[in-house]
């Protein structure tokens, strides 16, 4: 009788942990905050950059899956306002910095269609909420 309800306990345990790892790994935490980790690397490598480029956009950032966007920020000279262009979870607009406004043009919104994978929630936000 002891080695049953050792074997019960232990398969319940296990079970319990199989089903803690997957219901993590379906959180959208995770992959929120890889893809913020993301903009703050971004944004701390150009945040000082005179706007010598109408636009930032990279396929796959640094060795990633996710595209981001760069678009100069608007009143100042210097610095970019950071999206991910292909978010994976939610909130879907992860802007960096979250306080700044961004300059964008309609010729500009195609080239970031054609430079990166845009998803039309981004492509929708950018357009809605320009300078």
């Amino acid at each position: 009788m002891r080695k049953v309800s050792t074997a019960v306990l232990l398969s319940a345990v296990v079970l319990g942990f199989v089903y803690g790892y997957f219901r993590f790994m379906q959180s959208d935490e995770l992959g929120a905050k890889y893809e913020n980790s993301l903009l703050q690397a971004m944004n701390a490598r150009y945040e000082n950059s005179e706007h010598t480029k109408n636009l930032i956009a990279e396929r796959m950032a640094d060795g990633t899956d996710s595209d981001v966007i760069g678009l100069p920020r608007a009143g100042v000279a210097r610095g970019y306002v950071w999206f991910i262009a292909n978010p994976k979870s939610v909130p879907l607009v992860k802007k960096m910095p979250a306080d700044s406004n961004y300059r964008l043009s309609e010729a500009q919104i195609e080239e970031i269609a054609l430079r990166v994978r845009l998803d039309p929630a981004i492509r929708g936000y950018l357009l809605e909420n320009r300078q």
